[in-house]
């Protein structure tokens, strides 16, 4: 709650949400009277409490606590009070705290200077965590423990000792796999003989694939691979008569060989060279010609470009244009040129250089122009012929209409007709007041504001506003007095104002409580 300046209380008692609660109907039956007060509804008062199990406290400014063992709890300067205070302004009974329906509600005991919560002077109210409570120039803050205290390292449980804890530490200490069990040992020498042995096996049986009848041959050179390799003396087959070799210019088929003895696990970690390998007959053809950076390069010959044939013209396309159109109509219909306004639209419609998309927009924009000044000629034709409330009916229809379509600019239409709409919202809004309807006047004045800030209506509308602030506080001085008539009051507030309004949320809110909870 904001403090005010003045020391009436705005908010003497709790307030309802209205959104949520509404104003219900009066929970009394017919003929029961009214619903009980909470005077009705005190609880037993606690005794023999300790001060660890009080179930709240208050704590002062000095940060001393001083906790809530008994209801009701009596705060004063007396010595017979449940809290003893020696201040300025404190009387001998000065307050009391009870417990009421799960809540905590603190009253004033005919006090000297009253109590304050949280700066507001008040009689009783229902007490919020943290509310400050001030007794002349004493100050207690309220506490409930409503919100919870945060734990602490030192409220955290330890870990229970006992049976289960040791079963949870020993559990712990057999979790190993090289632990002291005998079992486990065995088996883990078992595993790690086991693999060395396939390891060992594994390396014999590769030594073996690459060792031949004359011994390793992993290492055996290989011939270079820029230079032919020629085959040794002793691979080469034998014949009984000598083999003539064909110049290199002249192609033949190549001899036929003896087929290559089976090779042995050596061959596969060193090939047979080259030469040994003959090539398919399909293969052993005259040998390609490659081509050297000294060959003459072939340059082909490249027919002349044939001539380029002339690109048909583009059809011309005045989509820029139309969309500058709709611009330069707005333009022109809030100057006041409708009509060439229009004009301007109708160059595009219907022009095949204008795409289909555009097209659509022009229109819609001609639609738009079109019916906002057909409606201010039958508004003007209605007003000439002396048939205002026609007039107003479609001027105001005219003028929520443009202000949609032009993003809240208003055109010279608009302004040559408002100050007549606003006037006629203001004897509008003083016929409905003579005939006790505030709530539609307040409305047309408020139209009337807002429209073109009319001051006769301004001064309307503040003199309801005036009037219903003095009845509610006025209501608020009654209240603990004669709640009937603060109830009157308020109900003649709600029917000044209309709903939204603040005097009227207010009004209705101290109605709503009285109806929940009694006078």
């Amino acid at each position: 709650m904001n403090q005010n300046s003045d020391n009436f209380v705005v908010e003497s008692t709790p307030v309802l949400d209205l959104k949520k609660h509404g104003l219900e109907k009066s929970h009394s039956e017919p003929g029961l009277g009214p619903a009980q007060s909470w005077d009705a509804d005190r609880t037993e008062v606690y005794a023999d409490i300790e001060d660890s199990d009080a179930i709240a406290s208050l704590i002062a400014d000095t940060g001393e606590s001083y906790p809530i063992t008994t209801f009701p709890f009596i705060i004063g300067r007396g010595s017979e009070c449940d809290l003893v205070l020696q201040g300025k302004g404190v009387s001998r009974k000065h307050a009391e705290i009870v417990f009421q329906s799960g809540r905590f509600v603190v009253n004033d005991m005919e006090s000297l200077n009253g109590i304050k919560v949280n700066g507001y002077k008040v009689a009783r109210v229902i007490l919020e965590e943290n509310d400050v409570i001030k007794l002349g120039e004493v100050s207690l803050t309220f506490h409930s423990g409503e919100g919870g205290a945060e734990s602490t390292p030192e409220t955290v449980k330890q870990p229970k000792s006992g049976l289960f804890g040791k079963r949870k530490s020993e559990a712990v200490e057999r979790d190993d796999t090289f632990g002291p069990s005998p079992a486990k040992k065995i088996a883990s020498a078992a595993v790690l003989v086991l693999a060395a042995g396939i390891f060992a096996y594994a390396g014999m049986l590769y030594f073996q694939r690459g060792s031949g009848p004359e011994g390793i041959a992993l290492n055996a050179p290989m011939p270079p691979v820029n230079q032919p390799a020629t085959p040794p003396a002793s691979t080469q087959p034998r014949t009984s008569a000598p083999v003539d070799v064909a110049p290199p210019a002249q192609t033949a088929a190549p001899a036929v060989q003896k087929p290559a003895p089976v090779p042995q696990v050596a061959d596969v970690a060193a090939p047979p060279p080259a030469s040994s390998i003959a090539p398919p007959p399909s293969l052993a053809i005259a040998p390609a010609r490659v081509e050297t950076l000294s060959d003459p390069v072939p340059t082909a010959v490249v027919p002349p470009p044939a001539a380029p044939k002339p690109a048909p013209k583009p059809a011309p396309n005045l989509n820029s244009q139309a969309a500058a159109a709709q611009s330069t109509a707005q333009s022109l219909y809030i100057q006041g040129k409708a009509p060439q306004a229009l004009d301007e639209l109708k160059k595009y419609i219907g022009n095949a250089a204008v795409s289909a998309s555009y097209q659509d927009r022009v229109k819609a924009s001609y639609r738009d122009i079109d019916a906002l000044y057909s409606q201010y000629t039958d508004a003007q034709k209605a007003f000439a012929a002396g048939d205002k409330d026609r007039a107003f009916s479609i001027w105001t229809d005219f003028m929520s209409r443009e202000s949609a379509l032009l993003d809240g600019q208003k055109s010279v239409y608009s302004r040559s007709i408002v100050t007549k709409v606003m006037d006629e919202y203001v004897e509008r809004g003083n016929r409905a007041s003579n005939e006790g309807d505030y709530h539609s006047a307040y409305n047309y004045w408020s139209k009337a504001v807002e429209l073109g800030d009319s001051v006769s209506a301004k001064i309307a509308i503040d003199n309801l506003n005036n009037k219903a602030r003095q009845l509610y506080r006025q209501a608020l001085r009654l209240e603990y007095v004669n709640t009937n008539k603060a109830k009157a009051m308020w109900a003649e507030v709600t029917q000044l104002l209309p709903p939204g309004t603040e005097y009227h949320t207010k009004a209705s809110a101290k109605l709503a409580w009285y109806e929940k909870w009694g006078s």
